[in-house]
């Protein structure tokens, strides 16, 4: 079922769960990062498929519709966002249905990967923030020095991965870089051709994050 209250952006859901008897929520990007605690990503202010209501998109699941709500409008421009109730998804009324295979996926990687990644380097990482970040990342060893992030890619059928999916592995990227950590590292689970597209591309400009596949069988294969 949507919504099992874990995840990054759980909070949102929580605020949108206790909303009453409101059919409709307007929030700016501003009021949405005090809700989460962490300022939104880059790509949520330049793209706006950061905001479909898509069951691969882990701030779908663990948000808004983990709440049973969807977005209704985004203004980048404003930097606002409209959600209203859905009455498809009727959690409020505690209806259950069976999440699709694509959301089981993309709503557990997160969690999986960590295990992953925790038994490749043979320490512990958790959901945290490193001092003078504010962004809660995926994973990181309790030192600080082994930093991670884990991007769920949904399959498109397509040959060359949108846009909006490189320009969001170039923000994990570029955030990671910024970092003093020793180990730097984004690890990946279902499509993996925009991680080759975005390394074919801008490989040779990055030597400090290391890339990473996740196979549903748990094999862990190296790309930089």
């Amino acid at each position: 079922m949507y919504g099992g209250g874990l995840g990054k952006y759980a909070a949102l859901a929580e605020y949108l769960r206790n909303q009453g008897d409101k059919q409709e929520v307007s929030l700016s990007f501003k009021q949405i990062e005090d809700i989460l605690g962490f300022e939104l990503p880059t790509s949520a202010r330049k793209h706006r498929c950061w905001w479909a209501n898509d069951e691969s998109h882990v701030q779908a699941v663990e948000g808004w519709m983990g709440a049973g709500w969807v977005v209704k409008s985004v203004s980048l421009k404003n930097e606002e966002a409209s959600f209203t109730l859905n009455p498809g998804i009727k959690l409020l009324l505690g209806e259950r249905r069976k999440p699709s295979a694509k959301f089981v996926k993309a709503r557990n990687f997160e969690s999986f990967a960590r295990k992953v990644m925790s038994k490749h380097f043979g320490v512990k990482l958790a959901p945290r923030k490193l001092p003078g970040w504010p962004k809660l990342f995926d994973m990181a060893s309790s030192d600080g020095t082994i930093v991670g992030e884990a991007i769920f890619m949904a399959e498109t059928g397509k040959a060359k991965a949108p846009p909006g999916k490189l320009s969001y592995i170039t923000e994990k990227v570029w955030m990671l870089e910024k970092t003093s950590a020793e180990t730097k590292f984004i690890v990946f689970g279902g499509d993996a051709t925009p991680a080759k597209e975005w390394l074919r591309k801008y490989g040779k400009f990055v030597d400090k994050v290391q890339f990473y596949v996740i196979a549903d069988n748990g094999e862990l294969l190296r790309l930089k």
